[in-house]
């Protein structure tokens, strides 16, 4: 008996050394295999790994190497009856060398296959002919076959746990069948349903090579608990996949998202006819705020046969360059939205300068401003394109303080797209905005329903310049939160002015002015606000770990709809009350100036602009409201996502 068991056990050791194989030496890295048994049960899969150790600063690569490299590959002989599955990669990492963008290792990973065996295997030796690609500056090939000996047993005996335990942790989940993917001209587009990820922006990596441009910034869309993501298509591109996988990785966890075959190129027209609907919608909306509608009324009374087109192109150029603005600092790698220009100090001063010079022109008979508002009238009532055509310009101009109800939607969504269709949507809004003019010109009827010139007119001209002088108080306020210098400009400008207009009676308006601006900024600023706390990612995870519900708000203070809705809605103590109620934490993220923490948020959700108000219910959930609030819409709101939620 003892000779026997002495053989026994010697045979044991000999098969789990060679279950341990030495790791191969090559040049710049160790390559090695591993099972996570020493004993396998026939007919029961286990695991085998092939582990890479490149030497500090060197690295391997992933199933899509990226921009150059070369993805490491394994070439298993088994013996008949035996699977091999396909490689289950770890999460990989960018590795940016000088613009060229590659995915890849920095340090141990490793290449999990599951094995499994025939219901009547007694034992396995496996040869693999691993081959891979190690770089720094230089790269080196290499391959190596490496060899694994296991015999079959009653039962699995367990080997290398710690090891097999820290390699799956660095494995995605998968969620299968979970993606649809399409191809268009020159952009790749999919729709993810991974609610695992609401509410965050992951890193973005295409498991197929030579699909996409690996080095372009991916646009992302949530839609409910879809991502929609496109990227531009790799210039390298033959023919679709056939088995499309998109890898998301946030701080918290990383999914792999697997799908059907893509289907052609075609979609998405219904989708973008009724985002230029909903721009279009908002442009038309753009026309009644307090911002453009006293400018616009004046120019109405004065427009003349043929400058309707004229001005349409005015406000459609404009348009076009915000797009192409946007574009650009987007693809730059700038976290931007509609009303970037408003973060802008100078910009806040000079369009403050414009709203107040127009509204004293309506309010004096001094021409000084009657130029500025109609940009040359007389050359208008003669039909000048040029001055009909800037009419446009200055109507984009003075828009750009407010967002409509349906364009933050409509442009959020439409800054995720390629650049053509980007325009398209601009264009849609530029149409509502002018499509008021283009029918006065167009529609003799709706001219002749226009009241005729008249004395009645200089008093509807008093009354049109109280919303312009109050919006450029409102900006020097909005100026003064950007910079801290808003009433030291506001002196300066006041003295300026007084002094070139002190012949004229305008200056008895102006010596009244600082005193009313003294008097109103504390009062606009000291008004009541809900209790609230600034919102930054950190703050808000921890109340939903908490499972208590939070309120977002997305605000800046040169956002019109915004001030409206705090002041209306969110500071009632009604609000307050339901606040208290509810247990409802209150975050108010502050936009009037660039804060990309802000820009993403806002992306996440689709839009380019604020407002935006999020409700999250105790479950994590998170419900938009609507871009005008009501103190009745807010309360059946809280009610119904929170007193619905289990």
């Amino acid at each position: 008996m003892r000779p026997a068991l002495f053989f026994a056990l010697l045979l044991a050791l000999l098969t789990i050394k060679t279950a341990r194989a030495e790791p191969v030496q090559a040049p710049h890295i160790a390559v090695d295999i591993k099972a996570d048994v020493s004993t396998f049960v026939p007919g029961q899969p286990f695991w085998v790994a092939v582990n890479f150790v490149p030497e500090p600063h060197w690295h391997t690569y992933w199933q899509n190497p990226g921009d150059s490299g070369l993805a490491p590959t394994l070439d298993w002989q088994l013996p008949p009856g035996w699977q091999a599955s396909a490689i289950q990669w770890q999460v990989p990492k960018a590795i940016d060398i000088g613009g060229i963008v590659n995915f890849g290792f920095e340090g141990p990973s490793n290449l999990l296959v599951q094995l499994t065996p025939p219901k009547d295997a007694q034992s396995l030796a496996v040869k693999v002919k691993a081959s891979w690609l190690v770089c720094q500056q230089a790269c080196i090939p290499g391959d190596a076959m490496l060899s694994l000996a296991l015999s079959a047993g009653k039962a699995a005996q367990k080997d290398n746990s710690g090891f097999f335990d820290e390699a799956r942790q660095k494995l995605p989940a998968v969620l299968p069948g979970r993606g649809r993917m399409e191809l268009q001209q020159n952009v790749v587009s999919y729709a993810l349903q991974v609610p695992e990820l609401i509410g965050t922006l992951p890193k973005v990596f295409v498991a197929n090579p030579e699909l996409v441009e690996n080095g372009a910034k991916p646009q992302l869309l949530w839609q409910g608990d879809t991502l929609l993501l496109s990227l531009p298509k790799n210039p390298y591109f033959t023919e679709p996949p056939t088995d499309p996988k998109v890898l998301l990785v946030t701080p918290d966890k990383s999914v792999l998202v697997t799908m059907a075959q893509p289907k052609a190129p075609a979609a998405g027209h219904k989708a973008l006819w009724l985002l230029c609907l909903m721009a279009l919608a908002g442009g038309l909306v753009l026309n009644i705020m307090p911002c453009v509608f006293p400018v616009l009324a004046i120019k109405a009374l004065h427009l003349k046969a043929g400058q309707g087109l004229q001005y349409l192109a005015g406000v459609l150029v404009s348009f076009w360059g915000l797009a192409l603005a946007l574009f650009a600092l987007r693809q730059a790698g700038e976290a931007v939205g509609w009303g970037f220009h408003l973060q802008s100090p100078v910009f806040v001063a000079l369009l403050a300068s414009l709203f107040a010079f127009m509204g004293l022109s309506l309010l004096t008979q001094l021409e000084l401003g009657t130029r500025l508002m109609s940009l040359g009238q007389d050359r208008i009532e003669h039909g000048h394109p040029l001055e009909a055509f800037l009419t446009g310009v200055l109507a984009v101009v003075v828009a750009s303080p407010c967002t409509a109800p349906l364009m933050a939607p409509a442009i959020g969504i439409g800054l995720t797209l390629p650049l053509w269709k980007l325009l398209l949507v601009f264009s849609a809004l530029g149409l509502g905005l002018a499509l008021p003019m283009v029918l006065l010109e167009n529609l003799p009827a709706l001219r002749r329903a226009l009241p005729k010139p008249g004395l009645w007119m200089a008093a509807v001209k008093k009354i049109l310049a109280f919303p312009l002088l109050l919006t450029a108080v409102w900006l020097l306020w909005v100026m003064n939160n950007l910079s801290g210098q808003g009433f030291w400009l506001l002196a300066a400008w006041v003295l300026g002015v007084g002094i070139w207009l002190l012949p004229h009676r305008l200056f008895k308006v102006l010596a009244w002015l600082p005193l009313l601006l003294v008097a109103l900024l504390p009062l606009w600023q000291s008004a009541d606000k809900p209790p609230s706390i600034a919102f930054d990612e950190t703050t808000l995870k921890e109340r939903l770990a908490q499972h208590r519900p939070v309120l977002v708000n997305m605000t800046a203070d040169w956002c019109i709809t915004c001030k409206v809705n705090e002041s209306t809605t969110l500071a009632r103590e009604e609000t307050r009350a339901l606040f208290t109620l509810y247990d409802v934490t209150y975050l108010e993220g502050d936009w009037t100036a660039r804060d990309p923490v802000i820009t993403r948020y806002l992306e996440s959700f689709g839009r380019a602009g604020v407002p935006l108000y999020v409700l999250y219910d105790q479950q994590g959930k998170p419900h938009v409201l609507p871009q005008l609030l009501t103190p009745g819409l807010l309360a059946n709101a809280l009610k119904d996502a929170l007193e619905n939620t289990p």
